[in-house]
C-alpha cells in the first residue's frame, strides 16, 4: 500500500480540486467546476441553436485552455455503458478554439486512457469519477479514467435476467482488465474515486412505489456480493445507495493496492449540482483530470 501518496481536496469557490504528489504511479489533478449560473452538460455541443452551441463551446474551451489541457478526450458517458474505448476510438475532433481539440468517440463508453499532456472530461451531478493510476513492468506510467454512475457500478440486466450485458460487472472491474492487459499489476495500482453524490441525498428505497421491487433485488444482489456496507439506513429509514462504498468494495474485490474512495464529496445543498439537490438538479458540474 502506497502511503501519503496525495494531497488532500482543496476547495476553492465553486471548484473542487485534488493533485497527486509525486511519489503516485501518475502525476494528475482532478477537479470539479459548479455550474454557478450555467449548465456544463457536454450535449449542448450538439444544441441545435448555434448561437447556444458556440457560447458553450467558448466557454469550455477558455476555461481548458486556463487549466494548461490541449487535447481532451470527452466520453459518451449518458449510456453508462461501462466500457473503456482506447484513445484511438475517439475520432471525432472538435475545435473548442483557444488551441484545444475536445475528442470524442462514435460509440457508447465511459472512459480512456489518458497520457502526459492530455486530458479527460465528462458532465456529471453526482456520479463519481474515478481514476486508476500504475506502472507496468517497465515501469512505464498508466492512467485510466472514467466516468462511474450508478449503472456504470453494476450490469443491471445480469442482475435482474442473469444475462451479462457486458464483459465485465462494473466499470472497476473493466477498468483493472484494462489495466492488466496493459502489463499492470492489480496489487501496485492506485484506485481513486471523487465527486460523488452523498449517501443521504441517493435515496434507493425497497419501499419506492415505482421502482421499489426492482431496487429490492439490486440491493440484495449487491450486499450479497460486497457485504452491507453499500447501502445505508437515513434518518428516514429508507436504503440509501452509497456510490462511494461501492466502488471501495469493488475494488477490493479485484486485489487493487491502494484504494481511496470519497474524495472531495459533494454538498447535500452547495454550489456543485447532483440528481438529489434541492436547486440544481438540472444543471451539470464540468469534472476534468489534467495530466501534466
Amino acid at each position: 500500500m502506497l502511503q501519503e501518496v496525495a494531497t488532500s481536496c482543496v476547495s476553492e469557490s465553486d471548484s473542487l480540486r485534488f493533485s497527486t504528489s509525486d511519489r503516485d504511479p501518475v502525476r494528475y489533478i482532478a477537479q470539479c467546476d459548479a455550474p454557478n449560473g450555467h449548465n456544463e452538460s457536454l450535449t449542448q455541443l450538439r444544441d441545435p441553436d448555434p448561437v447556444v452551441r458556440k457560447a458553450f463551446m467558448t466557454r469550455l474551451g477558455a476555461k481548458l485552455a486556463s487549466q494548461n489541457q490541449r487535447v481532451v478526450y470527452a466520453p459518451t458517458v449518458v449510456h453508462m455503458s461501462g466500457l473503456l474505448l482506447p484513445a484511438s476510438a475517439f475520432t471525432e475532433n472538435i475545435d473548442l478554439g483557444f488551441g484545444v481539440t475536445l475528442k470524442r468517440p462514435t460509440q457508447p463508453c465511459d472512459g480512456t486512457e489518458v497520457c502526459r499532456g492530455e486530458g479527460f472530461i465528462m458532465s456529471a451531478a453526482g456520479c463519481n469519477l474515478v481514476v486508476l493510476t500504475f506502472r507496468d513492468a517497465r515501469g512505464y506510467p498508466h492512467c485510466l479514467a472514467a466516468h462511474a454512475g450508478r449503472l456504470s457500478l453494476y450490469d443491471e440486466q445480469l442482475i435482474l435476467t442473469g444475462v451479462p450485458s457486458r464483459p465485465n460487472f462494473s466499470i472497476v472491474s473493466e477498468l483493472v482488465a484494462w489495466g492488466i492487459r496493459l502489463g499492470g499489476n492489480p496489487a501496485d495500482m492506485v484506485l481513486r474515486s471523487f465527486f460523488s453524490i452523498p449517501w443521504e441525498s441517493h435515496r434507493f428505497s425497497s419501499d419506492d412505489p415505482e421502482w421499489g421491487e426492482k431496487n429490492f433485488l439490486v440491493i440484495s444482489y449487491l450486499e450479497s456480493r460486497y457485504g452491507t456496507g453499500v447501502v445505508k439506513y437515513g434518518a428516514d429509514w429508507h436504503e440509501h445507495l452509497c456510490l462511494s462504498e461501492l466502488i471501495a468494495a469493488d475494488a477490493h474485490a479485484n486485489k487493487i493496492g491502494t484504494i481511496q474512495t470519497g474524495l472531495c464529496m459533494l454538498a447535500t445543498e452547495g454550489p456543485h449540482a447532483h440528481t438529489r439537490h434541492p436547486t440544481l438538479s438540472n444543471a451539470r458540474n464540468r469534472v476534468t483530470v489534467n495530466c501534466p
